[in-house]
């Protein structure tokens, strides 16, 4: 009978947890060390006087990349997200200026050339 090989992954955010899953998924068994109170790394949320951050969840704006570490979980993304595109995806403002980020390249040109940024 062969021994299964215990891995242990440090910290929780997205790239232990996906690595988890998926090495959970190949029949290893998988402990996770977190130093932080909760899960989620660089997507945790920072509050600062009662307003709240993002500290970097983009991937989560590629869908492709979520398809993919679920099915090397075995999992079917579908069964636990319900995933809505936005359109724009997020706005940025800087000062007298905002630039609005879209998937649609030619959309998003324009909002560069608004910004003095050209192709």
């Amino acid at each position: 009978m062969e021994k299964q090989k215990k891995i242990i992954i440090i910290g929780a955010g997205p790239g232990g947890l996906t690595a988890a899953m998926v090495l959970a998924n190949r029949g290893f068994n998988v402990h996770v060390y977190e130093k932080d109170s909760r899960v989620g790394g660089r997507n945790q949320a920072i509050e600062i006087d009662g307003y709240k951050f993002d500290t970097g969840p983009t991937f989560l704006m590629m869908k492709f990349i979520l398809d993919e570490v679920f099915h090397e979980a075995g999992k079917n993304i579908e069964e636990y997200l319900d995933c809505q595109l936005l359109d724009p995806m997020y706005r940025l403002q800087f000062d007298d200026q905002k630039v609005d980020f879209t998937q649609v390249k030619e959309k998003m040109y324009q909002e560069l050339e608004k910004m003095g940024i050209s192709k």
